[in-house]
């Protein structure tokens, strides 16, 4: 599973870090999700086949 790559900021400006830091953590952890639920499910499907 791939995540996108993070965007950097475009420019050195404090607004533009901010929203880019922003834009970051919430790519971040809609991986993170992705991730977890791939993890999950693993976890899930090994139980099945021990039954």
């Amino acid at each position: 599973m791939e995540c996108p790559d993070l965007p950097e900021a475009k420019n050195g400006k404090l607004e533009t870090i901010f929203r880019n830091s922003l834009e970051r953590s919430a790519l971040y952890y809609e991986c993170q999700a992705k991730h977890k639920a791939l993890a999950d499910w693993t976890v899930i499907q090994r139980g099945r086949q021990g039954e």
